[in-house]
């Protein structure tokens, strides 16, 4: 069952590790049609993945690639949301639910407490930290090798 507190960048990562079998599974224009009625993807993104009727398969994966580019911060809960309207796709929501996320740990979720959403906490290492820094220009090492 979908976890509401899960954040769309769980989802984006879910999407991409289960690529294959989406662009194999959906029938993009029925999403294609979902996504534009929720606001995801606009009007001229609708009639470039429209025109690629004749290819399912492309079609679907363009709309893929489109959704990770977007930086909408709904699309892929709103992507999860349409294959959970198609009845036949049960088997593919099951997995994506079912799949175990492993972020890098500068992306691991976390439960916000007064809400208790879920979260993506980014963690940002400092620059140098864990790594012995160089020697300053002005110490004996350099200057024996400048004289």
């Amino acid at each position: 069952m979908f976890n509401c507190s899960e954040s769309n960048e769980v989802l984006k990562f879910k999407f991409k590790k289960l690529h294959s079998k989406v662009v194999d599974s959906v029938n993009p224009v029925n999403v294609i049609n979902i996504l534009f009625q929720e606001d995801v993807i606009g009007a001229s993104d609708m009639k470039a993945l429209l025109k690629l009727r004749d290819d399912p398969q492309q079609q679907c994966s363009e709309m893929l690639a489109h959704l990770h580019t977007s930086g909408n911060r709904e699309a892929f809960v709103q992507l999860y949301l349409a294959i959970k309207k198609e009845s036949h796709l049960q088997w593919l929501v099951e997995e994506i639910d079912e799949y175990n996320v492993h972020l890098p740990t500068s992306q691991q979720p976390y439960v916000k407490e007064q809400t208790g959403k879920q979260m993506l906490q980014h963690r940002r290492r400092r620059r140098g930290a864990g790594r012995a820094r160089p020697p300053p220009l002005n110490s004996g090492i350099f200057r024996a090798i400048i004289m």
